[in-house]
């Protein structure tokens, strides 16, 4: 029987001259890398390997690591042996006198004949990325496995030399074939790896880099790496650009930078470089190896972080300043209406007053804008359909555009059915048109169209936006100038304009970017100087329902109508509270006012029988409406209840939908706003 102690010199000598042979390379790559015999005698041990477990060369693997007598349970690399298979485990290691967590990650190395001729595994130190582990789940692991896994086969083997002196021969060829045996090992690399020499031409590449650059290896290999990587016919530190290689050279130590590289189809790829030095004998860097790491997923969750911070910002300003700007807007409009309604058409104070009005219902406007980007702003959804929102709205784009600027609608003959509320939808039309106009002074054909569409997970994962399902796609497309790259990541930003100024607030596109956020879409968007912009927002398809077409509150009752009904007014703001008091009683109501909600219990306790309707603004000292109305349900659950508010966050359910069974009215509201849905609220109640 074979024994591997009496292997013969020449043979363990070949096999250390091929090790020594792959040194430089192996002892390039960042992670710690040892190799083993079949007796789990440590080999070979690159720098990063000794820098981490110090130097073992020679000693058993589980003596040096573990200080243990026999083979560990759960050893990588003896399940290598067992199976032939690829394994990677999680455990302890001692490194410098202090235990760590490591993964393991084993692979075998085989001979020409596919037989295992001896063992690699390749060892990180995770003990800070699994105490981080939590706080980096939205980042990519490291590199992958470096090298395939061996299989027993090498123990079999040296068994039987004596016996068969070929396979032996064939075991010392295939241990000095060193370039299939540092091949083996360049190609197993996950990431993508070429070696350049020093006019940066590529003499080498692996898999990894050819599928990242979508280029073949005849036409990659003797070009430049800018030439495959940027598209560029100059090397990119030219362009001023971080170029680790460039260092390397000039300093002959590792370096690492970010770059953006251009790919085949003219996307980009953002990629981190890590560069390190092959030297001659007389230590000077003769090529660079080059790892490259595709992070563009990465980077765009980042992007979609910061924006997500943004909108969370901002939406805390919004709602701040909402509840008390807009019982500021109600005084104001309120009590204008209440001139306008007392003073003549031909009067000389009338266009002040209007003026006035007008003026307050502008800054309602922009409140509701900035609640709206903030996703703050509440909406009723219901099925509607898409293409009839547009068919019902295409009159009143018609008119925002100018007569040189050819309207182009096509809607796919689908079903288009969503869960939407179609006054932002129709606000999301009007803003996207405006803009479209603004970017065509020149005129040009704009195009509304609707499509059908199944986003699959292969998708997703491309475009790192949207969820798997059946989508309904809004596009509006325009022939106008573009949109610089520049200010690409801006344009959703609210107040940020690239017109002039006094023309544009900055709220249009980040009122488009609430709207579609509460709504569950997503928008994508194609621009380039030649061919104009297109915003594609897809919109989550409904399942085939009935649509009931509802009339406003407007609609239904032409006349505004007061009654002779009591109603329990509750509202803290004096001016509010005694402005809603004046409108109500002019129009016939009895009113009892409160200045919170506890009084508003009290006063409801003692009046319980004559009170017909309760009157409840949403943020109150002691107790806010809703606590107010839950307290009065609870003696009456036919209680009939109207709430109103400046913050709409206060009443927000299931992602920004009104809860269905809460009446609401929104701050700023006008006197015939109000009364109007006092009178819808009680009658509704009357018929129910």
């Amino acid at each position: 029987m074979y024994d591997p102690k009496n292997q013969p010199h020449d043979m363990l000598d070949e096999l250390l001259n091929q090790l020594t042979l792959s040194g430089p390379i192996l002892n390039s790559i960042g992670d710690a890398i040892s190799i083993q015999n079949l007796n789990f005698r440590v080999l070979f041990q690159n720098e990063a390997h000794k820098k981490l477990f110090g130097e073992h060369t020679g000693e058993m693997c589980y003596s040096a690591y573990l200080q243990k007598q026999t083979v560990c349970e759960d050893c990588p690399v003896a399940l290598v042996f067992a199976d032939g298979g690829s394994h990677t485990v999680i455990t302890t290691g001692i490194s410098k006198h202090r235990t760590i967590r490591v993964e393991i990650a084993a692979s075998p190395i085989k001979n020409s004949r596919g037989e295992i001729v001896a063992g690699m595994a390749k060892t990180r130190d995770i003990t800070s990325r699994q105490e981080m582990e939590d706080e980096l789940t939205s980042y990519r692991s490291q590199l992958e496995q470096m090298v395939e896994e061996r299989t027993e086969a090498l123990r079999a083997l040296n068994e039987e030399l004596e016996l068969d002196i070929r396979e032996r021969r064939k075991i010392e060829e295939a241990l000095r074939n060193s370039r299939a045996f540092v091949r083996n090992i360049f190609e197993s690399v996950g990431e993508g790896l070429i070696v350049i020499d020093s006019t940066y031409r590529i003499i080498s590449a692996n898999r990894a880099f050819l599928s990242l650059t979508k280029q073949t290896i005849e036409k990659t290999i003797g070009r430049r790496c800018h030439e495959i990587s940027h598209h560029s016919p100059e090397p990119c530190y030219l362009a001023g650009e971080d170029c680790p290689s460039q260092k390397t050279f000039e300093t002959g130590e590792p370096q690492e930078a970010l770059h953006v590289h251009k790919l085949a189809d003219g996307s980009n790829a953002y990629v981190e470089v890590r560069s390190y030095p092959m030297k001659d004998e007389s230590g000077t860097t003769v090529s660079v190896i080059e790892t490259i790491n595709d992070v563009t997923s990465r980077r765009r969750l980042e992007e979609q972080l910061r924006n997500a911070q943004k909108l969370e910002a901002v939406g805390q300003l919004a709602g701040g300043i909402a509840h008390d700007f807009n019982n500021i807007l109600t005084a104001i409009i309120g009590y204008g209406n209440l001139l306008q309604m007392n003073v003549s058409e031909d009067d000389v104070l009338r266009s002040k007053i209007d003026h006035i009005v007008t003026a307050a219902e502008k800054a309602a406007t922009l409140t509701r804008s900035l609640l709206t980007y903030s996703r703050q702003q509440l909406i009723n959804t219901r099925p509607v359909s898409l293409n009839e929102i547009i068919t019902g709205v295409e009159k009143l784009l018609s008119r925002l555009i100018s007569e040189d600027i050819d309207l182009q609608i096509v809607l796919t003959p689908a079903e288009t059915i969503i869960n939407a509320d179609a006054g932002q939808l129709e606000q999301v039309l009007m803003n996207l048109v405006t803009n479209a106009r603004d970017a065509m002074p020149e005129g040009g054909v704009l195009e509304i169209k609707t499509e059908t569409t199944e986003l699959t997970a292969d998708f997703v994962s491309a475009h790192s936006f949207g969820r798997p399902g059946k989508y309904i796609v809004l596009s509006v497309s325009d022939a106008g100038t573009g949109i610089d790259d520049r200010i690409r990541s801006k344009i959703f930003d609210p107040f940020f304009t690239t017109k002039e100024v006094g023309k544009g607030t900055g709220l249009g596109l980040a009122m488009v970017y609430g709207i579609m956020k509460q709504h569950g879409g997503f928008i994508d968007i194609t621009s380039s100087s030649t061919k104009g912009t297109t915003f594609n927002l897809y919109l989550p398809a409904s399942g085939p329902v009935e649509i009931k077409k509802l009339t406003p509150a407007t609609e239904a009752s032409s006349e505004i109508r007061g009654g002779s009904e009591t109603i329990l007014l509750a509202e803290d703001d004096e001016v509010i509270r005694t402005l809603s008091q004046k409108i109500l009683e002019k129009a016939g109501y009895t009113v009892l006012a409160t200045m919170d909600g506890a009084q508003a219990v009290e006063e409801y306790i003692q009046h319980r029988a004559s009170i017909d309707l309760l009157l409840l603004d949403v943020v109150m000292p002691k107790k806010n409406g809703k606590v107010v109305y839950d307290e009065i349900r609870a003696m009456d659950p036919s209680v009939k209840t109207l709430f109103f508010s400046g913050h709409t966050a206060d009443l927000l359910h299931h992602e920004g939908k009104l809860n269905a069974e809460l009446n609401f009215i929104r701050k700023p509201l006008s006197v015939n706003e109000l009364l109007l849905k006092v009178r819808e609220v009680l009658d509704k109640q009357k018929r129910s």
